[in-house]
Formats: structure tokens, C-alpha cells, sequence
């Protein structure tokens, strides 16, 4: 849940609403993937860890013609903790996607609900 927390007291429309430096847009860049529910663990590495998404959906146009699509139907404030994670319809026992997931255009399907589910699912620090 650490992740929600940042993104929803960390940045915002007014004045401090973007913490720190924005050092080139990473910070920026960092909330955009975060909120789509997932985000670079770290840099340099071809893996993301999965966190928990506040859109929807969300679908990625990529120069290769493939789209990689988010979706998480029943996320929403109350509705912020992963239980299950699906990949192409398969279930997911890990907390992270490869790149080539991404760029091979994938459907990352999130299960969201209103309690943590640590047994079934164990994610990063998103949730």
C-alpha cells in the first residue's frame, strides 16, 4: 500500500505536488507506471514489479503495432489490494513482468479488492 499512499499525498496539481527533483521527468515517469500498476524496480534491468493500478484500464500503443493492456475492473480506493494477477488469462505466483511481456503485448489482468490477500499473492510494495 506504500505505493497508493505516495501517489495520493505526494503529487498533486498545486504548489509541491511534485516531491523533490523532478530529475528529468523519472519521478513523473514513475507515477505514470505506478498508477497503471506497475513500475521499474530497478534501473537498467529488464523486469517491473507489479503494484497496485488506479486506472481501469489502460492500454499501451506501441511502434510495433502491439498493444500492452492493464486491466483492473474492480480497482478503486476501497478496492486497493491485489488478490490474483493474470498474465494472458494465466495466473501469476510471481510480482514481476518482464519487459519482453510488455513489448510482446500482453493483457497483465488485475483481481482487486478490499482486504489484503497475502496468501495468494505476494507483490511488491504496492501493496
Amino acid at each position: 500500500m506504500r505505493v497508493r499512499e505516495i501517489l495520493a499525498s505526494q503529487f498533486h496539481t498545486g504548489p509541491g505536488g511534485l516531491p523533490g527533483n523532478d530529475d528529468a521527468g523519472q519521478m513523473s515517469a514513475w507515477y505514470v507506471l505506478s498508477a497503471m500498476g506497475f513500475y521499474p524496480l530497478c534501473p537498467g534491468t529488464s523486469t517491473y514489479a507489479l503494484g497496485s493500478p488506479i486506472f481501469s484500464r489502460v492500454v499501451i500503443h506501441q511502434s510495433n503495432g502491439k498493444d500492452f493492456t492493464v486491466v483492473a475492473p474492480k480497482t478503486s480506493a476501497e478496492n486497493r489490494y491485489v488478490q490474483a494477477v493474470f498474465l494472458d488469462g494465466v495466473p501469476m505466483n510471481g510480482s514481476e513482468i518482464a519487459h519482453s511481456n510488455i513489448v510482446g503485448g500482453s493483457i497483465l489482468t488485475f483481481d482487486m479488492g478490499p482486504k489484503p490477500k497475502l496468501d495468494t499473492w505476494q507483490g511488491h510494495h504496492g501493496n
